[in-house]
């Protein structure tokens, strides 16, 4: 996730020069900008992975599992940093993109705890 992600941000910075004085745009600043697209760029295809790994007949080997887990766990935070960039960008404090992020991680912990026992 993080090459994806250095990438995005280095696409983000001439986006945002070439584009950042547009009239009927909505002035927002390098830092949420740059967030925005590097998370954007990083965010994994799942059913594209998924497929490929079925054409390739890998889906029930280990390499297959390691890989969906990956990818999982990569658009599980990838979501979490999009809906944290868009709070950023509609908040007028922090202080709501804090509660996003604080109940972002309260629900994953609640998940984590929840699928840990037994049905």
């Amino acid at each position: 996730m993080a090459v994806p992600f250095g990438l995005g941000i280095a696409l983000a910075y001439g986006l945002y020069n070439q584009f950042a004085g547009e009239p009927g745009t909505v002035p927002v600043s390098f830092g949420v900008f740059a967030l925005f697209i590097g998370v954007a760029i990083a965010i994994t295809a799942f059913p594209v992975l998924c497929r490929i790994l079925t054409s390739l007949k890998l889906l029930n080997t280990t390499v297959g599992v390691i890989m969906l887990t990956s990818g999982i766990a990569n658009d599980v935070v990838g979501w979490i940093l999009l809906a944290l960039c868009v709070t950023l960008i509609n908040a007028g404090a922090g202080i709501t993109a804090l509660w996003v992020l604080l109940m972002s991680v309260g629900s994953v912990c609640f998940l984590c705890m929840r699928c840990g026992r037994p049905s």
